[in-house]
Order: C-alpha cells, then structure tokens, then sequence
C-alpha cells in the first residue's frame, strides 16, 4: 500500500512506526495551539520518519494508513 502511494523506506522499520503510532493514539496530547496536538511519541516517530526522507504529506498518509491497518 506505501509503495503505491510514493511512499518508501526499510518494511521493518516502516511496519515498526505504524505499530508505535498506535500505541501513541491513546496517550495524553503536548503542546497548547498546536494542531493536531502530539505525544512525544509521536513526535518521536514523525522524526524517525522524517529521517528515511518522507514528507509531511506522506507522514500524513502514513498516518492514516497504520491508523486503518493496525490499529483495532
């Protein structure tokens, strides 16, 4: 599904974020004004992201896609 979506990286580490992003779905939100609010988990995981070349789109996507996919 990320292949076909533009959206590349290591399958391990990429199957690895979505998991983490659903365990980050439930904890308490940081940050006053910022929308969405985030965990420091998350921000944890966007940075992983960031850091295989992805952009804030496809950080978005894969958002939703380990939200649709892995999350109960």
């Amino acid at each position: 599904m990320l292949s076909s979506q533009g959206i590349a990286g290591a399958p391990d580490a990429l199957i690895a974020a979505a998991h983490e992003t659903c365990d980050a779905r439930g904890l308490p939100r940081i940050g006053i004004g910022i929308t969405p609010p985030y965990t420091v988990a998350t921000i944890k995981i966007r940075d992983e992201l960031s850091g295989q070349g992805l952009s804030q789109q496809q950080m978005e996507q894969f958002t939703h896609d380990a939200f649709t996919l892995y999350c109960p």
